[in-house]
């Protein structure tokens, strides 16, 4: 895989699934939520998602700050069903929570460490519906067999429910780049059950965070527990239209 720039600042990749995506410079400086929103608004472009955070990784090898801890748009929304908790993953461009209300949801992780949304409110409950519908929702074990989730190229990441809720059909070929970079086991983190119930978590209201992709200096795991207030290198991404015939 590989990186073309094509301006002073804007990039293509030829990651799969991916040919049709123009990608910002990263941010010089480490941002935290409301400062990566803005950053990719002032380059014409939406926040990066998880998925594409790490297509332009496996691309990049290392250019770019590619491997720097990212700031992605991917919310993970931890909810109570039926006395049972989940996770829901949504990073929907227009409708947004973490675009929409980036401030917010830092003055609250902040404040009081956790961002407590109701399961009514219009954009919850607009995302846990397409979630649904893309089948990006994950249980949540009681005994918190998901706080941690590995994979290596031994391992079914390919099948993983919470790689593939989190990142697609990326979960398997960021599994090979780990093992290329000598990583033999990476790890998904994400909130427990016990945590959770501490947040406040229940059947009415939902803890909303933003999935960080981990940087190569301690690890380059996926953390779907990630704060508004957690900086890391923003990067904005817009489509390109394909030249007709």
């Amino acid at each position: 895989m590989t990186l073309t720039r094509v301006s002073p600042h804007e990039y293509t990749i030829d990651t799969p699934g991916f040919p049709e995506h123009l990608f910002s410079a990263a941010s010089q400086q480490y941002l935290a939520l409301p400062g990566a929103v803005r950053y990719a608004q002032q380059r014409n472009s939406v926040l990066q998602s998880a998925a594409e955070a790490v297509a332009f990784r496996l691309a990049a090898q290392r250019a770019d700050l590619a491997d720097n801890y990212q700031v992605t748009r991917t919310a993970e929304l931890y909810f109570k069903d039926n006395d049972t908790f989940a996770v829901a993953f949504d990073d929907d461009p227009a409708e947004n929570i973490l675009l929409s209300r980036a401030q917010q949801g830092y003055d609250a992780h902040k404040t009081t460490n956790k961002w407590l949304v109701p399961k009514d409110d219009p954009l919850i409950r607009a995302a846990l519906a397409r979630a649904a519908t893309t089948r990006r929702i994950v249980p949540l074990a009681e005994k918190v067999a998901l706080a941690t989730t590995a994979w290596n190229s031994a391992s079914g990441h390919k099948t993983n429910m919470l790689l593939r809720a989190t990142i697609g059909d990326l979960a398997e070929p960021y599994a090979e780049f780990l093992s290329y970079n000598n990583r033999h086991t990476g790890y998904e983190y994400c909130l427990d059950p016990r945590t959770l119930q501490q947040l406040g978590v229940d059947e009415e209201q939902v803890e909303v965070r933003c999935v960080g992709i981990g940087s190569s200096d301690n690890n380059i795991n996926l953390y779907a527990g990630g704060r508004c207030v957690d900086a890391g290198r923003a990067r904005g991404v817009r489509s390109v239209a394909k030249p007709t015939d």
